[in-house]
């Protein structure tokens, strides 16, 4: 099953903290579906290039004002063997999760984060 996600590849080692300075020296950053900076335990698991595409696009200019312009992020792209594992069902069902979290931010244009996406505060939806 090929899998996409966001992985920081630029960045300010004061973006984040110390609770992210392993990740950052081993170039392990991402940008979780809450548009939060994470590591490996949390990268989103996006199903389509297209829909990571998206996604990237519509988060940038949140990430660059809450970042600034050295911040830069790419689309990694990775395969995982599916077979019938409990880690497998564990991977598939993030999957899920993650790629309908994003396309409910991407339908309702709710990027503030660590906020749900689907009962954003009134007067933060912009048509």
């Amino acid at each position: 099953m090929q899998l996409y996600t966001l992985k920081v590849i630029e960045s300010d080692l004061s973006h984040g903290g110390l609770t992210l300075f392993s990740q950052h020296v081993h170039h392990e950053k991402f940008v979780s579906a809450n548009l939060r900076l994470c590591g490996e335990n949390a990268m989103p698991y996006i199903k389509s290039e297209e829909l990571a595409i998206q996604f990237l696009n519509a988060i940038l200019p949140v990430l660059e004002k809450k970042y600034g312009s050295g911040f830069k992020v790419e689309i990694e792209a990775f395969t995982m063997s599916m077979n019938s594992s409990v880690a497998s069902r564990k991977i598939r069902k993030k999957a899920e999760d993650d790629s309908d979290l994003i396309e409910q931010r991407l339908i309702v244009n709710y990027f503030t984060p660590r906020r749900s996406p689907k009962f954003p505060p009134p007067g933060d939806v912009v048509p």
